[in-house]
This record gives C-alpha cells, structure tokens and sequence, in this order.
C-alpha cells in the first residue's frame, strides 16, 4: 500500500497475507497442511493471495485452507471469512472488500462442530 504523503504509511503486501493465513488457522477445524510436491516446495495450506483496489485503498483476499474431517466444512469457512477479514482489519487497519474461501484439502483429524466454531 503505497500513498504520496508524507505521513503515509507503506505496509507490505506480506503483512495481510500473513494476518490472513494466521486468522484462518485460529478458526477450529482449519489445519496446517500440506502433501505430495507441496512439501517439497513449502506451498502449504492454509494459503493466500491479495488483490488491491484500484486506489489501493482496499483488498480482496482468496485464501485456500485444510479442513478437518468431520466438521462442518460450510461453517468452517463462513467462519475463516469472518475472521480473516477482521483480523486484517484490525491488524492493519486496511478495509477488506472480499474474502473468497476455497477448501483445498479435508483431512481426518478431530472432530469440530458449530459450537466449537461460535466460541
């Protein structure tokens, strides 16, 4: 993000990234993953790309994560688009116009269920 006054303040594009990929994984049910190739070439899930608006002022973020199995795999991800919106919000305090979440893997692991997910 980058503005011509001179007060500005120029934040990375890693700064949202990294509050995107660490909202999603504090949501119960989301996991860290990753399999085959990808772990060899460290492109692990939860995963996510930012695209600005046009005057820079604001982000659309698409995130990819892992969700355990069994658990309520729509809630899960209403849930990461919630919170991953919130935590850039609150981190950076830039506006979040969209937060597309994808489910690139289900994995077993313990169960979650929406009362995990409200809390």
């Amino acid at each position: 993000m980058e503005s011509t006054s001179p007060s500005s303040t120029t934040i990375d594009d890693r700064v949202p990234r990294q509050f995107a990929v660490r909202g999603a994984l504090s949501v119960p049910g989301v996991l860290s993953h990753s399999s085959g190739i990808n772990r060899f070439t460290g492109r692990s899930l939860p995963r996510a790309d930012l695209r600005w608006d046009a005057c820079h002022r604001s982000v659309s973020v698409d995130i990819q994560i892992a969700v355990a199995w069994p658990s309520p795999v729509v809630d899960v991800a209403k849930t990461v688009r919630e919170t991953v919106a919130q935590w850039i919000t609150d981190a950076t305090g830039i506006a979040v116009s969209t937060v597309n979440v994808s489910v690139g893997a289900v994995v077993p692991a313990a169960r979650v269920t929406t009362t995990d997910l409200a809390d």
